[in-house]
């Protein structure tokens, strides 16, 4: 038994477990206000701008719940290797040799995300040295009952960024615990990387849309006369459209690295031939039964 494989097939199933019940959080929060029967979050008369944002809000909570419903229901979604009828006439299988394949190709997109991760992890050292001058942690810091209305905003706008952080996060760190489990033939691999590639599918989709969400604010706020006379509203309407374009181009390299998981997925998930080389994973009743009496395993 590998403690390497125990290690990262440990690790990969509590982080996604971590991810199912923030993205059920997140749509809860995004839909909640929507579900409600005495709330209207578009009355007549709401500027398009106000309208807008809010459309936006309940589409972002309508993809982290389906994210979560599908991180739920990927245990039913991977199928198990067919048992076929033996050939006596024919040689001795010496397994797929091209899923090796997978192993580079997995590591290529990876390596790939970390390069494009660049400017975005300059923005965060930009972000971070501006809410310093701001004066925003020391803010919260000092507490009281206003520090979170402070503190509100600045996490409206730092969203998109924060999407695209948990999307970089599982296109480039990830992807190295699939590696692990391809290597050892693990039975959770393939059940890991349908899972991995809806994460990534829905941080990504949710990052772009926030993206455009903060371009619509940000050209709200430019339009109005009054702000642009403010030197330092102008700096900070700069300073967001920058985080707008660098977490734009940056969400757009992640949904075409995203792609690249997704064109795998149908052959790892769905291939006889990629199901019969990883053995399927033991019911969780026989487990907990082998757990507790040792006699009847192999």
């Amino acid at each position: 038994m590998s403690y390497v494989r125990l290690a990262a097939e440990f690790l990969l199933r509590l982080l996604l477990g971590l991810t199912r019940f923030a993205f059920f959080s997140l749509a809860l929060g995004a839909l909640g206000p929507a579900l409600m029967p005495s709330s209207s979050l578009v009355q007549e008369g709401t500027s398009s701008w106000v309208a807008a944002l809010s459309r936006s809000v309940i589409l972002v909570g309508v993809i982290f719940l389906a994210g979560a419903i599908l991180l739920v229901a990927a245990r039913w979604l991977v199928p198990g290797a067919r048992p076929a009828d033996p050939d006596p006439a024919a040689p001795p299988s010496s397994g797929s040799g091209w899923l090796w394949i997978f192993g580079p190709v997995m590591l290529g997109l990876a390596g790939g995300a970390a390069l494009v991760s660049g400017k975005l992890l300059r923005l965060w050292g930009e972000i971070g040295a501006f809410l310093d001058r701001a004066g925003i942690w020391r803010e919260v810091e000092r507490g009281g009952e206003l520090s979170g209305l402070v503190f509100l905003p600045v996490l409206f706008a730092l969203a998109a960024p924060i999407l695209a952080t948990a999307a970089a996060i599982f296109l480039g760190a990830v992807p190295l615990l699939l590696v692990v489990l391809f290597a050892k033939r693990s039975s959770f691999f393939r059940k890991g990387f349908l899972m991995t590639a809806v994460c990534q599918i829905v941080l990504v989709g949710a990052s772009l849309l926030a993206t455009e969400t903060l371009a619509q604010s940000v050209r709200e706020l430019a339009g109005y006369p009054a702000l642009g006379s403010d030197g330092e509203v102008r700096q900070l309407i700069a300073g967001l459209q920058h985080m707008r374009d660098v977490v734009r181009a940056t969400g757009r390299d992640y949904a075409w690295l995203a792609a690249g998981y997704c064109l795998m997925l149908p052959w790892v998930v769905f291939s006889r031939r990629v199901a019969e080389d990883f053995p399927p994973e033991p019911p969780r009743a026989q487990s907990s039964l082998n757990a507790t009496n040792p006699r009847r395993m192999g």
